[in-house]
């Protein structure tokens, strides 16, 4: 009867993502930085994690359109 039971316990197993990816940290600590085409303020992802310095634009619009507006 036990083996037919459904685990509870770990409600993100099925979807793949294990305890290890997701994040549990204060988000307001990482770093961010302005978007050099618009300005608008983005924060650290994952995603940039390899690439952090080389990132300049917060979408790809703002980098098609990068000549529009260019901070210092």
């Amino acid at each position: 009867m036990q083996a037919h039971l459904i685990n509870r316990t770990t409600p993100w197993s099925c979807t793949g993502v294990t305890k290890k990816t997701r994040f549990k940290g204060n988000k307001q600590s990482l770093p961010s930085k302005p978007c050099k085409a618009c300005g608008r303020e983005m924060t650290w992802r994952k995603h940039w994690a390899k690439n952090w310095d080389q990132v300049l634009y917060c979408s790809e619009a703002c980098r098609h359109n990068k000549s529009v507006k260019s901070l210092p």
